[in-house]
């Protein structure tokens, strides 16, 4: 018997950035199966809440505050005014842009003193991904088997979780 299924759970307690929770999406190249030979991009998508992180019975029904979905954030008009008087307009903006690359993440972590914990981090990253993968190698490497072009091509993975 065959099951299709993803996976989730609610993080109740998310890490948070400017009091804002997010969700990290990075892409990893897999080229083969047996052995397991795994790429990761070093860089990905990090996308923001658009507002407050809050688990108040009144907030718990604001998309903008719990679902980290671009096309959800970007109806909220609000979070997207700038000052343009400010002459510091564009490091704002890039604060409270609802989208950061991953090594903007990463540049923020090292700038808030919090080097030892990204080092953690990108580990617990790196280790949940390859586990991920070699949970299935056995059942992939089996059907790609079969395949005569096997060696000509990869697979592009997706990866989105939200630490906390």
């Amino acid at each position: 018997m065959s099951i299709d299924a993803i996976l989730k759970r609610y993080i109740a307690n998310p890490f948070l950035i400017n009091g804002l929770k997010f969700d990290l999406r990075v892409y990893v190249a897999v080229t083969s199966y047996d052995p397991l030979r795994i790429y990761l991009f070093h860089d990905g998508l990090v996308r923001f809440c658009t507002e407050k992180y809050s688990t108040s019975k009144s907030a718990l029904q604001n998309p903008f505050s719990h679902l980290t979905n671009y096309s959800i954030n970007k109806k909220n008009a609000a979070a997207f005014q700038q000052n343009q008087d400010d002459a510091q307009a564009d490091e704002v903006h890039a604060l409270s842009s609802s989208k950061w690359s991953l090594q903007m993440l990463f540049k923020y972590l090292r700038d808030q003193g919090k080097a030892h914990e990204l080092e953690n981090f990108q580990q617990a990253l790196e280790d949940l991904i390859v586990k991920t993968l070699v949970a299935v190698e056995d059942k992939i490497a089996s059907v790609a088997s079969g395949s005569t072009s096997r060696r000509n091509g990869f697979e592009l993975k997706q990866f989105t979780g939200i630490p906390d």
